[in-house]
């Protein structure tokens, strides 16, 4: 496989540095058994510590997005700013609030991992 190509299986896309939602879902075929049964093909996970100055426009970009097969974790790690209820704030069974006190990074995207129900991060 060739710098700027993504394969799965016998599907190989290219791209041009950006990638292209409607030719990947078109060429992936989800279904709604994918995703441990919910239906959600993709799972964005953004951990987040003291992130209030730029979470909200992170995560309404995600929000967004044309394709909206997924699920969106957001890990507040150990904030202490209002990080936690702009994530609270927002009325969307797509997003997931995760609460990690420990303020560790790596934990935080392990814990949104494991979590996580999407086929693809």
């Amino acid at each position: 496989m060739e710098n700027g190509e993504y394969q799965r299986d016998d599907i190989i896309i290219e791209h041009d540095n950006q990638i292209n939602m409607s030719e990947i879902t078109n060429n992936f075929l989800f279904s709604p058994s994918m995703g441990g049964g919910r239906g959600e093909a993709f799972t964005v996970i953004i951990p987040a510590c003291n992130a209030e100055k730029h979470l909200a426009a992170a995560i309404e970009s995600v929000l967004k997005q044309s394709f909206v097969d997924f699920e969106l974790i957001v890990v507040n790690d150990g904030s202490t700013d209002n990080t936690r209820s702009i994530i609270a704030s927002y009325d969307d069974k797509r997003i997931r609030l995760i609460d990690n006190p420990e303020q560790d990074r790596v934990e935080s995207l392990n814990l949104g991992i494991k979590a996580a129900i999407g086929q693809y991060m």
